[in-house]
């Protein structure tokens, strides 16, 4: 299974999805790192 991660980079938020470990990692400008799994969302 390969390993995959998306970035969507924005004004102040940046959205990671790495689908090995299926989490979305989301940073804003202060660099806050949030990771919460997929299928929560």
């Amino acid at each position: 299974m390969s390993q995959r991660v998306v970035t969507f980079s924005h004004t102040a938020v940046t959205v990671s999805y790495d689908s090995a470990n299926d989490l979305f990692t989301v940073r804003d400008t202060a660099n806050a790192a949030v990771a919460r799994p997929s299928r929560a969302r």
